[in-house]
């Protein structure tokens, strides 16, 4: 085999651990060869792209939903027959630089869901006469800037719901806020809820849940997948009171930033608060958006 290896590396990015829009990235193609060869063509491409796939089943078949978008594809020649050196590479190690600048528009952060995935990457092709075409691939890490530029994540928020039970047992009542809309993973997600518990003989329990909502776009066709994250549970609220309570979830170290510049994939978050009753659940719903991690300073 003539081909002993192809590899593309690429230098990373000096100002923080990944790319943005705008910036040059900068690497090289390392072709090494077992004998003397003749190189047709060597090129090296830089992608980014998003992609969704699922299934559903109907009575009689099964639907297959995939799609792609494509948001840049720039491609590079290191080497081809009309340049002389091209004719016979000597056995060894060869190096061939090359550098791309990333498009400066509105790219979302590289990322991996149930039904879905955004991704960006390098690949290099060698190309011989009569052969296989010999393909090395590295992926490679975008941040977005813009994700968060129309979002006032330090703004409190709140949401009320009431519902009234059956046979005129009485109406209950709930009101909860948070002090901001963005969160840091393993931040404290502080609650506070009032509760009126105007019912004559019922019990409630403030149950506080943050579930994550992927969504997948195809053909007109959406596929959502929900995961609660995080629970919790207040105290509970004999009939006839009105309290306030205060609870605190973590974010999780896990979670994932909140993705909105996708027209293809989506990641949001869910804080929902629920009111239990025998009868009847007041329930209120407010958006919260996960932030990227903080960067260590050292």
């Amino acid at each position: 085999m003539s081909i002993k290896s192809l590899t593309v590396e690429y230098e990373p990015s000096k100002e923080r651990s990944g790319f943005t829009r705008g910036e040059t990235l900068t690497g090289t193609v390392v072709l090494e060869l077992a004998k003397d060869t003749k190189i047709e063509c060597l090129s090296v491409r830089a992608k980014g792209k998003a992609s969704v796939f699922w299934s559903e089943n109907y009575i009689y078949t099964v639907v297959l939903y995939k799609a792609k978008e494509h948001f840049f594809s720039i491609s590079k020649t290191l080497l081809d027959q009309s340049r002389p050196e091209s004719k016979v590479l000597t056995a060894g190690r060869h190096e061939f630089p090359f550098d791309f600048d990333i498009p400066d528009i509105d790219l979302p952060r590289d990322w991996v869901g149930r039904h879905g995935q955004i991704s960006y990457s390098l690949a290099a092709r060698a190309s011989r006469f009569m052969r296989l075409d010999r393909k090395a691939r590295a992926t490679f890490t975008v941040e977005s800037k813009d994700n968060y530029s129309d979002i006032d994540i330090m703004k409190p928020q709140q949401g009320q719901d009431e519902r009234k039970g059956m046979f005129s047992s009485g109406l209950m009542a709930l009101t909860v806020s948070t002090k901001k809309t963005g969160y840091q993973p393993e931040e404290g997600l502080e609650i506070t809820v009032q509760i009126h518990n105007n019912s004559k003989d019922t019990k409630a329990t403030p149950k506080y849940m943050l579930y994550e909502k992927q969504s997948f776009l195809c053909k007109k066709k959406r596929k959502v997948h929900t995961k609660y994250i995080a629970e919790g549970k207040g105290e509970v609220v004999p009939a006839g009171e009105q309290v306030a309570q205060t609870h605190v979830l973590q974010i999780p170290w896990l979670a994932k930033p909140t993705l909105l510049n996708c027209d293809m994939v989506k990641q949001e978050y869910r804080l929902e608060v629920r009111l239990d009753g025998p009868m009847y659940s007041p329930v209120v719903k407010l958006p919260i958006f996960v932030l990227p991690r903080k960067k260590n300073s050292d």
